[in-house]
């Protein structure tokens, strides 16, 4: 399990640096679902906005607002005393009082720089093995049922198509079938010969 201050993991350099510009929480929990596969709490200052996003929008992803007379803080160590034992949890944040009392529990504190770099890692290690003018699909699979059907209507290949069927094999060791002769290739009997013809000819 992991425990996100989110505002300020936001707010931290390393994100800015990682996306460009500041991101936006919706960034944030698109980019956790894709490389963090554990149980993520992420932990919000206030109430919901309009913008971010739904409660269940993200499997492993569980937004937890402080409301409006507490702080995300107050949350994260409501969090941790939740917990009879909070030993294996990770705890990201560049609060000093956040990270003594996740120490405290036996929780692991992270910095916000040291957590975006470990997923950067797993980001670079995921696209080591694709070049630059390859397509993502090519080492992570196809999207989904929809690009599976977009290809068989491509190849003409539809639910009301069927496959062709294949060329029947020939017998190993099987010789081919000699040709029958045609009727100006066969010879002709004896009694079918007209010698006086023949003669008049000479």
């Amino acid at each position: 399990m992991i425990i996100i201050d989110a505002y300020n993991l936001q707010c931290s350099h390393s994100a800015e640096r990682f996306f460009g510009v500041k991101p936006s929480i919706r960034q944030l929990c698109r980019w956790l679902s894709e490389y963090v596969h554990d149980e993520v709490f992420l932990v919000l200052d206030g109430n919901k906005k309009p913008s971010e996003p739904q409660p269940d929008e993200f499997v492993n992803i569980k937004l937890k607002y402080s409301g409006r007379h507490a702080e995300a803080d107050d949350v994260v160590l409501k969090l941790l005393d939740s917990m009879p034992g909070a030993r294996g949890v990770e705890v990201v944040s560049n609060d000093k009082k956040v990270r003594r009392y996740a120490r405290d529990a036996r929780a692991k504190p992270i910095k916000c720089e040291e957590f975006i770099g470990k997923l950067s890692t797993k980001k670079r290690r995921r696209t080591a093995g694709r070049t630059t003018d390859e397509p993502m699909e090519k080492t992570r699979g196809l999207s989904g049922r929809g690009s599976a059907d977009a290809w068989l209507e491509v190849l003409g290949l539809g639910e009301d198509k069927e496959l062709p069927l294949p060329p029947a094999r020939k017998p190993s060791g099987s010789k081919p079938p000699r040709d029958k002769a045609t009727e100006s290739q066969r010879l002709p009997k004896p009694e079918e010969v007209d010698m006086e013809q023949i003669f008049r000819s000479l």
